[in-house]
């Protein structure tokens, strides 16, 4: 049986863009950097996790716009990662809503290129981790894995089934070095 949450249920409620700013913890607000510069920078750092940009679609979510990322691993497997700038209060028959969008989007562009960078230092310091798995495609479907966990939070089924009740699945050698 599903769990069906209270109405009452308490929510973070999502800050417009002009409401956060760097010392919020928003980092990018105030960018000058171009879409087309974020972009190339997201490209590359997409490439040190080992995967290469095949296409950006622009898009939007409700009222938030951004971009979808396709991408491959070098063995072909396929990756998305959909990006949607903070919701701007400014109305689109409003002078500056044009502006106020591109930065949005630049802004969440700036903190998705940052977050990247940070997978790959994770990348060389945790044995085994693989930065882009959340992003990555399951087969047969447009879901990512990281899709499927917020969706379902069932994560037994992305894991090999244990060969009896009191075993557990491990995988690799980690080496202690003592100095």
């Amino acid at each position: 049986m599903d769990f069906v949450p209270d109405n009452n249920t308490i929510t973070e409620e999502l800050p417009y863009f002009e409401d956060v700013n760097a010392a919020l913890g928003w980092a990018g607000h105030s960018t000058k950097k171009t879409e087309e510069e974020l972009m190339a920078e997201i490209a590359m750092a997409i490439g040190r996790l080992g995967g290469m940009v095949n296409r950006w679609v622009s898009g939007s979510l409700g009222e938030r716009h951004g971009y979808r990322v396709l991408f491959n691993l070098q063995g072909g497997a396929s990756g998305k990662i959909e990006i949607i700038a903070l919701p701007i209060r400014t109305k689109i028959s409003s002078a500056g809503y044009e502006t106020k969008k591109k930065q949005a989007i630049k802004m969440a562009l700036f903190n998705l290129r940052n977050q990247l960078q940070s997978l790959w230092r994770m990348q060389q310091l945790i044995p085994g981790y693989f930065g882009l798995l959340p992003m990555m495609l399951m087969e047969n479907t447009n879901n990512t894995f990281g899709q499927l966990w917020i969706e379902h939070m069932n994560v037994q089924s992305l894991l090999p089934a244990p060969r009896s009740n009191n075993e557990e699945v491990l995988d690799g050698i980690f080496e202690v070095v003592e100095e």
